[in-house]
């Protein structure tokens, strides 16, 4: 018995001092080292985005008796494109064609169906994630698409794609009769638009003007832990590697990734390589770069796919249909691919839960907005497109609130910008061209004298 006795005080003084030992050396490295079990938690609990519900097309054009009408209702689209999912498939056929003018047969068919997706996607990326079994799919692997033209006449679904004309079809044996039915239904709103103008003759045009409503959100700010977790290949030594810098806040590991929050505006940037994805068929600029927005969850929103352009692919929050828009990052996702270096930009602040409001705002005709952007000075060949979005404005009341006002959008040279700005833009280069015009002309004036 007194050996046992010994032997129990022996065993409690071992684990008092390896408690003592453990303690001190979680109080010296707390000042440096990031917790991962944190990251391991939140992973159980964040239910990965699928892909289907990002790649979506947003917009919807019905063609009857000579007139386009349009929605970008996200509940319509959403239901009637899953009907599509759901259609027996025949065999896939490729063709290049020289200009739009079959297309533009096409949609001006009779009952004739368009979605339309915000940016070209691959076609082969697309059927893989839906599901969508068909003969000669192998022939899509090199082709990308912006439209999906359902055409009650052929019994055939469209791929198109406005910027290089490349077309593919396929042959269904399912019936229209119920898609074409939810369409007509009379409770659905539509605005009726128009296309083939000059400018932009593949953009559909608003004949009239829009009313849309003014929203508000409450905003959270996301921890680092959900980017580590979401952006990091490796997890599982991440520290901080800047004492001196209290404000900001910058995580790294073994293997080079970099995390960086800027706190003033709450900037969110990361570099690392890309990690490739898995399957061979996802191991594309589309797959490789929406598996690291997957692991973000929910947290995002109503996340979707706006654009992709030289490595880079835009992911960005949708509200009512329409794309949101902001400066620092704010409701968008960004991945830039470059020799396999990856660079993700992105924002802690996001938008969850919706505050109603009865105002509203109008805004002018397709056409109008494009004059007011010649009138300004903008080179016509520069208008690359243009849409309606909403406008993130922090409310000057509440820090915690963000107003979203409906706004114009033009894509110029690449980059989409507000017409309004845009517009200010030219204008000031105007006069200060102006100006200088006329202190150059003053100044010869005085030397003649």
């Amino acid at each position: 018995m007194k050996i046992m006795h010994r032997l129990i005080r022996v065993a409690l003084l071992a684990m008092i001092l390896l408690s003592i030992f453990l303690s001190s050396k979680i109080w010296s490295n707390s000042g440096n080292t990031v917790s991962t079990s944190e990251n391991q938690i939140r992973t159980s609990m964040v239910q990965l985005k699928s892909a289907p519900e990002v790649f979506l097309p947003t917009k919807l054009i019905y063609h009857k008796e000579n007139q386009f009408s349009y929605t970008n209702r996200e509940s319509l689209i959403s239901s009637l494109f899953k009907q599509t999912l759901k259609f027996n498939y025949k065999s896939l056929a490729t063709s290049k064609q020289s200009d739009g003018e079959l297309m533009n047969k096409i949609q001006k068919q009779e009952k004739s169906i368009s979605f339309v997706f915000p940016a070209p996607v691959s076609l082969e990326y697309f059927l893989t994630i839906n599901n969508i079994s068909m003969k000669n799919k192998r022939l899509s692997a090199d082709m990308s698409f912006d439209q999906m033209i359902l055409s009650v006449t052929d019994k055939k679904i469209y791929y198109f794609n406005d910027q290089t004309n490349e077309m593919a079809s396929v042959g269904i044996s399912s019936s229209m009769n119920r898609l074409v039915n939810t369409i007509e239904n009379k409770n659905n709103q539509y605005y009726v638009v128009s296309k083939d103008h000059e400018i932009l003759p593949n953009a559909y045009y608003f004949d009239t003007e829009v009313q849309l409503k003014k929203y508000s959100y409450i905003l959270s700010t996301q921890s680092y832990s959900l980017f580590t977790q979401a952006f990091f290949n490796q997890v599982n030594d991440l520290s901080s590697n800047d004492e001196n810098d209290t404000k900001n806040t910058n995580i790294t590991n073994s293997s080079g990734e970099i995390l960086s929050i800027q706190s003033d505006s709450g900037e969110v940037s990361y570099l690392g390589k890309l990690q490739k994805n898995e399957k061979k068929e996802q191991n594309n600029i589309y797959g490789n770069t929406f598996q690291y927005v997957a692991r973000i969850g929910s947290a995002f929103g109503n996340l979707r796919y706006f654009d992709q352009s030289s490595g880079s692919v835009t992911y960005r929050n949708y509200i009512e249909g329409f794309p949101l828009f902001s400066n620092y990052s704010r409701g968008r996702i960004m991945l830039t691919v470059v020799n396999n270096n990856l660079r993700i930009q992105a924002n802690q602040e996001t938008i969850q839960v919706p505050i109603p409001s009865d105002e509203k705002v109008v805004l002018k005709t397709t056409g109008e907005t494009i004059q007011d952007l010649l009138d300004a000075g903008v080179p016509k060949m520069d208008i690359q497109d243009i849409q309606i979005g909403y406008t993130w404005e922090q409310s000057t009341q509440d820090e915690q609130l963000v107003n979203l006002t409906p706004n114009w959008y033009v894509k110029y040279k690449r980059n989409w910008e507000s017409v309004s700005e845009l517009i200010k833009q030219f204008q000031t280069n105007t006069a200060t061209t102006t100006e200088t015009t006329t202190k150059e002309a003053a100044l010869n004036g005085f030397s003649q004298d």
